[in-house]
């Protein structure tokens, strides 16, 4: 009993440090704490629907664990009995991650403040990005159960692109991540060649359902990255209208008080001079 508390102890502690690191990471390279909190939250958020979904389907987990600079994963023991459990836990971490983003684009609606629309539109990104046909990413993982339930083959020439697919975006547009999602995508696919314990197909009805749910997200996805991309651009342009309108008040109001100023200075001076006046006429006399 001790030993399993003292092992939960270092389980959290351990949790604890790369989470530390991964929010760190992120503010590294984005040059923004507070952006480097938000996709740390997005990315547990994220993980937390993969792990509710396999809990629904009574399956073990141990948890989430952040990797600094790759992301997050939720550690399950397994993706399910059938390819339509894959499908089911695959598609919960992007459920999850789209509630998430579609809140702070709301907040930012809600309340006019420029950086949650702004860090919407990244964590709708993100999330768009993990639903590329790439294995081990969660739209990968659909691809691949799609593919396995129409054809074996299929399934594997579709992880094959994936691994394909993500080498080329590595490559040429620097997304270098993808390289070690290549080579976990290698080993899931030689995992899955030499597996003789075949996993229940989809029928085709649950297919299409699949298939239309992903397409679904996505666009959901697409519309909050866009609205939180013109919400934040018409916040922005309203908060710099309001900054000049302020600075052409203080202007105007800082001319005004220089004219008043300027006008008692003449004043006081006018008065002066007719006194100096009046004595000068006195010392004659």
């Amino acid at each position: 009993m001790r030993m399993n508390i003292e092992k939960k102890h270092q389980s959290l502690l351990v949790k604890a440090v790369l989470l530390a690191l991964s929010v760190g990471a992120i503010a590294f390279l984005t040059s923004s704490l507070a952006l480097g909190i938000t996709i740390v939250a997005m990315i547990l958020f994220h993980e937390s629907g993969h792990i509710f979904a396999a809990k629904q389907l009574g399956i073990g987990t141990r948890g989430i664990y952040m990797l600094p600079f790759l992301g997050g994963i939720a550690l399950i023991e397994s993706m399910g009995a059938s390819r339509k459990d894959e499908c089911y836990i695959s598609l919960m971490g992007p459920i999850f991650g789209l509630i998430f983003s579609v809140g702070l684009v709301g907040l930012g609606l809600v309340t006019g403040i420029y950086s949650f629309a702004n860090f919407g539109c990244f964590t709708a990104l993100i999330n768009l990005f993990n639903l590329l046909p790439i294995n081990p990413l969660d739209g990968g993982r659909v691809f691949k159960s799609i593919c396995f339930s129409i054809h074996r083959c299929v399934g594997l020439a579709a992880m094959l692109v994936g691994v394909g697919l993500s080498i080329f975006l590595a490559a040429n547009y620097g997304i270098y991540v993808l390289y070690f999602v290549a080579f976990i995508g290698m080993q899931d696919f030689f995992r899955e060649l030499n597996d003789n314990s075949y996993l229940a197909n989809m029928s085709l009805w649950s297919i299409l359902v699949y298939s239309i749910s992903t397409f679904l997200i996505i666009a959901f996805l697409l519309i909050t990255f866009s609205v939180g991309a013109v919400s934040a651009k018409k916040i922005n342009a309203a908060y710099e209208r309001e900054m000049q309108s302020k600075a052409i008040r203080t202007a105007a109001c800082a001319v005004g008080d220089a004219a008043v100023y300027y006008s008692i200075y003449r004043l006081v001076e006018s008065c002066d001079s007719e006194a100096n006046n009046n004595n000068d006429e006195i010392l004659v006399f």
